[in-house]
């Protein structure tokens, strides 16, 4: 995919500068989208035809976002809840060394299913926990169980 020029429905929307400048608009456009279905409705009183249409290209745009995100380096941080305190690493090697060092294992990466959020496609998984879990744009997380347990309640 070029990264340089991306096309969504129309619009064609170029990214330039550095991978970190361009980490920092797809998080930002992810975040923003799924606001903008409410808003279209809002917009055009309620008119539940052009709100589906749109809904649909809204979904795309942020599909497209995500695949783009993913393919960056560096593009997450992932963090670890309910070990000894709460970790935070700026890539998988890392995520996999330091919890390595705690005698978790990694048992391998997640499957690309599609019904899955594309930004949980082949990142690590671990005995031991429960994730990865989408935690908002750029952010992937992981739980112990009793971490977990307690915030499902």
């Amino acid at each position: 995919m070029d990264l340089k020029k991306l096309s969504i429905g129309q619009t064609v929307v170029k990214a330039s500068g550095e991978p970190a400048d361009k980490i920092k608009i797809a998080m930002d456009a992810i975040g923003y989208l799924p606001n903008a279905v409410f808003a279209w409705e809002t917009a055009h009183s309620g008119d539940k035809n052009k709100a589906k249409e749109n809904a649909k290209k809204i979904k795309q745009a942020e599909q497209l976002l995500a695949e783009v995100l993913a393919s960056l380096p560096g593009a997450f941080t992932y963090n670890v809840y309910g070990l000894d305190k709460n970790l935070s690493f700026k890539s998988a090697e890392e995520l996999i060394k330091g919890l390595e060092a705690k005698g978790i294992k990694h048992t391998g990466q997640t499957n690309s299913n599609p019904q899955r959020r594309v930004e949980l496609h082949d990142q690590p998984q671990f005995d031991k926990l429960i994730g990865p879990m989408y935690d908002g744009a750029g952010k992937l997380r992981y739980e112990t169980q009793e971490t977990y347990d307690v915030l499902s309640r």
